[in-house]
């Protein structure tokens, strides 16, 4: 996983790069790193899964909880190319009629 914190026409967000999995141990670490990035008022985040094969449930919650992080306060997460195996995950919960999908 890589976290970067990026600026675009004055527009802080932050982009996450998750490789392999995300499950338990991936998202506790992701949920740890952002609690920091709300700390400084950022509330756009990109989450580039291009590299992840397997989400758990546990990956999937942090997604929601982001989510709903970000629309609180006038944010916005995306997903960026998403691998197949999780593009069908989303599609199976219908996530990805929620989430903001980039492929």
């Amino acid at each position: 996983m890589k976290i970067q914190r990026m600026e675009n026409n004055g527009r802080h967000s932050v982009r996450v790069d998750i490789a392999g999995k995300c499950a338990v141990l991936e998202a506790e670490d992701i949920r740890k790193n952002l609690n920091d990035v709300y700390k400084d008022n950022i509330y756009h985040v990109l989450f580039d899964f291009e590299a992840c094969d397997f989400i758990d449930s546990t990956g999937l919650g942090l997604l929601v909880s982001v989510h709903k992080r970000c629309v609180e306060h006038e944010g916005r997460m995306v997903i960026l190319k998403p691998s197949n195996e999780v593009s069908e995950l989303l599609r199976i919960t219908r996530l990805d009629h929620v989430f903001n999908i980039a492929k």
